[in-house]
């Protein structure tokens, strides 16, 4: 069977390489050696870097940070065997001067055979080749670039990558945006309705003080027109009889103080008719604005001559702040403080500003409402039914190559342990697809243990299942290991070196960091930096 492989690696200024350095032949498992701080783990970046990691991947801001320090350029070359073709792969870090001689940022550059070609061709023919690239490069035990399996959300973001899931996602997490904003504006309206119907109530209580005041002053003014005319009609009597006597002709001044009182009195009576008629009509203006409003106002039915016809009734009015007249007044005052906080209240939550705002009856912003809140019912619904189709499509995609992960770490933990009771358990965090992947282990010893309360060895072990059960599940050629034996105890060598033997000779092929160890001695090919 012929695989993929890399063969050698070259690196000119890169990092810490001063020059070029050239590294290899590399074999299907390599064990890359060398004093502490020579470079073991730049060398795995490099190789990164030619394959597609950008400076974020490899611990640096910008392009400047991976040439050295006594470098203003940098390359790394790859020569790759595939399928018994070999190709080299180079990648540049170069900067260009302008017309004014002025220098430009560091821009990359990209050769297949030392033919120049563009960033697209060249990950085209490394995704044709299956070479994966940035995270996917499986370079473990670094901060930067390691797994932690404790964490649901980092796992399940990194699944996501690998099973080329993100499409899926974005198109989920769009819809669950979509509904969230939804349900936000229901509440709103929700809030709004509220208000409306606070501000539906008060306004009934507000017209219905209005009509009771004006019957109340109304009935004032209807007693003291009856004593009016009754004490006129007293009064006219009392002249006509006085101009009949002779006596009274004599004191003709007398009746004529009488007629001035009688003009006087008429005058008031006037006054009493007009005040009264001006708080019927106020009577009828405050039920005309009912009527606009279509306010429901409490109502009796009155049979009269036998002819039915509805009273307003005012006993929903709290009779202790109407017993008097000098509390209607107040109580007026307060009730329009109320509804001029509650119409406040709705621009506030409508986000309507005062100079453009003008004041709309109860009714007519009861009826706009009304349309956006069935409109809202109308597009939750359907945002609902498209939400839950797609999520059950997410999620039985996201399942499905869950399932496969969980039963390749399985075979791959059984492997690695030399133990055929071990199981990786696989699911969603809390139930909720969106909040990742939690994990546990079974063995003989214990069930259900969760990654996040696992040893720091045990971690390990588990982030080197879940790669190479990953390369398996995506058929990449290749899988690097960093400070291997800085995180495994030398007595799980005797399961990690038969493994990595028998997943380089079927699988892919393996670099692995480590220093003069019981693992550096077990592997036949070396590399020294």
């Amino acid at each position: 069977m012929k695989f993929t492989n890399i063969v050698s690696v070259s690196v000119t200024n890169f990092k810490c390489f001063e020059g070029r350095n050239k590294f290899g032949p590399f074999s299907r498992l390599t064990a890359i050696n060398g004093a502490t701080g020579s470079g073991k783990t730049i060398l795995l970046e490099g190789l990164a870097f030619a394959l597609g990691a950008e400076p974020e991947d490899l611990g640096v801001e910008n392009l400047r940070g991976l040439i050295n320090d006594r470098g203003n350029h940098s390359e790394v070359e790859v020569v790759i065997d595939h399928k018994g073709e070999e190709r080299t792969f180079v990648r540049k870090i170069v900067q260009d001067e302008d017309e004014d001689g002025n220098n430009l940022p560091h821009a990359c550059e990209w050769f297949i055979n030392e033919r120049s070609v563009t960033q697209k061709e060249y990950g085209a023919v490394l995704d044709e080749m299956n070479l994966r690239q940035g995270e996917m490069c499986h370079i473990v035990q670094l901060d930067r670039n390691r797994i932690r399996l404790e964490d649901p959300e980092e796992l399940g973001d990194y699944f996501v990558k690998v099973f080329d899931l993100e499409e899926d996602r974005d198109e989920f997490d769009d819809i669950s945006l979509k509904l969230k904003k939804a349900e936000k504006t229901k509440e709103k309206l929700d809030a709004i309705s509220k208000v409306l119907e606070e501000e539906n109530k008060l306004t009934i209580r507000f017209v219905l003080l209005k009509m009771y005041r004006a019957v109340y002053i109304c009935g004032n003014c209807q007693a003291k027109t009856a004593a009016k005319r009754a004490e006129i009609q007293d009064l006219e009597q009392q002249l006509v009889a006085a101009a009949r006597r002779n006596y009274f002709r004599e004191r003709a001044s007398m009746v004529a103080r009488g007629r001035e009182v009688l003009s006087l009195k008429k005058y008031k009576l006037q006054c009493f008719k007009n005040s009264e008629a001006h708080w019927m009509s106020k009577f009828r203006a405050a039920h005309d604005e009912a009527k606009l409003d279509k306010l429901e106002l409490p109502t009796r039915r009155v049979i009269q001559n036998g002819k039915l016809f509805y009273e307003v009734v005012y006993d929903s009015l709290p009779q202790d702040r109407i017993s008097h007249a000098s509390q209607l007044e107040p109580f007026l005052k307060e009730t329009t403080q109320q509804l001029n906080a509650l119409r406040k209240e709705w621009m506030k939550l409508n986000n309507v500003r005062r100079p453009d705002w003008k004041y709309v009856r109860i009714l007519g912003r009861k009826k706009a409402h009304e349309a956006k809140v069935k409109k809202n019912e109308e597009d939750l619904a359907a945002i609902k039914a498209e939400y839950e189709r797609i999520k059950e499509k997410y999620t039985q995609k996201y399942e499905s190559k869950m399932a496969e992960l969980q039963t390749a770490m399985t075979h791959t933990y059984r492997r690695v342990y030399d133990d055929d009771c071990r199981n990786v358990k696989l699911s969603f965090f809390e139930d909720d697809i969106s909040k990742g992947i939690e994990g546990s282990i079974d063995t003989v010893d214990y069930n259900d243990h969760e990654f996040m309360i696992l040893s720091g060895g045990e971690k390990k072990l588990l982030e080197l299942t879940l790669h190479c059960a990953v390369v398996q599940l995506t058929s990449t050629p290749y899988l690097f290991l960093d400070s291997f034996d800085n995180h495994f105890h030398a007595k799980t060598f005797k399961h990690l070196v038969p493994f990595l033997k028998l997943a380089a000779d079927r699988l892919c092929q393996v670099v692995v960091v480590c220093r003069n160890s019981v693992l550096y001695n077990q592997i036949e090919n070396r590399v020294t930096v």
